[in-house]
């Protein structure tokens, strides 16, 4: 398999809203609600025109990104493509002004990133660090055209089940009378050790699923483009209980597109969501993620 593209903050974080939607159609393996057992939801793409951040460098779907005018993100993500495990530990924040979208031959292609620390003597800071402000960009076409702002820290790691204060003392008084603070806590360290990066699997084959970590889990299986590194989510696997195991059955890999490379995005989050405007629409999601990328092939 190719190497994995260089992950910069910048790719990471370019774009973040888009309306790819979970289907009616649900699917259980044979087994019922045994311990293991999956429920399995195809993921669709009916509308590709506004920009998305990918499941796996967010660890948030398409449909929860329409959703939410903003996202309030700490996670830790790990790729691993069989030639070692790259580890990536960030904060990112962004809300988007539902009244000023970019529109571009008739189409909204996204939102206006809002300037959440105007002043800077009173930064945007997550677990008492600031902040920096960094452009928010839309990818139009064959560029990228900055339309607002967002915010990004760094860490060299993060230490599971210790809460994080993220901490916005003057936000711009146009856009909010209220101050942001909330505090969320990553969770437990999620490890994959099966598939394993670089595995190739059958469709013909029963695939099992192992992994470390607790609480509610779920996992993506995307599409991986290894000449561009676009992914797209096509299935959401959620075990009923998190036993730290799990077996795909080859009727559910037989909803999987003909194509060769895959990657299995494994979550374990903590969210909430909160009202950080005056309008309904101004909901903000706020989750802290273990996320873990095993990409594969299937044949």
């Amino acid at each position: 398999m190719k190497k994995l593209p260089v992950i910069s903050a910048a790719l990471v974080f370019a774009c973040m809203f888009g309306c790819q939607k979970p289907s009616p159609l649900t699917v259980e393996p044979p087994g019922g609600t045994t311990p293991g057992s999956l429920e399995v939801t195809v993921l669709s793409n009916p509308d590709t025109n506004i920009a998305v951040n990918s499941v796996d460098s967010s660890g948030v779907l398409p449909a929860d990104q329409t959703q939410y005018s903003g996202l309030f993100l700490v996670n830790t993500v790990k790729y691993d493509n069989g030639h070692g495990v790259l580890n990536v530990a960030y904060a990112s924040a962004y809300f988007g002004d539902r009244s000023r979208p970019l529109i571009v031959n008739g189409k909204t292609l996204g939102y206006w990133g809002v300037d959440l620390m105007p002043i800077s003597a009173y930064p945007m800071k997550i677990g008492g660090i600031a902040m920096t402000r960094v452009p928010y960009k839309i990818h139009i076409g064959t560029r990228d055209t900055t339309f607002g702002s967002m915010y990004l820290a760094v860490f060299a790691g993060l230490q599971p089940n210790l809460p994080l204060a993220w901490d916005d003392e003057d936000p711009d008084p146009t856009f909010s009378s209220s101050q942001f603070r909330d505090t969320t806590q990553p969770p437990a360290d999620l490890r994959v050790l099966a598939p394993a990066g670089g595995s190739v699997l059958s469709r013909t084959k029963q695939v099992d699923l192992r992994w470390t970590g607790g609480g509610p889990i779920r996992i993506v299986i995307s599409t991986y483009n290894t000449l561009t590194g676009k992914t797209r989510p096509v299935l959401q696997l959620m075990p009923d209980v998190n036993t730290g195991s799990a077996v795909i059955e080859p009727s559910v890999l037989a909803l999987l597109p003909r194509v060769r490379y895959y990657v299995f995005t494994f979550i374990i989050a903590n969210r909430s969501d909160r009202l950080l405007g005056q309008q309904q629409q101004d909901r903000t999601l706020v989750q802290a993620a273990s996320v873990y990328n095993s990409y594969v092939q299937i044949q």
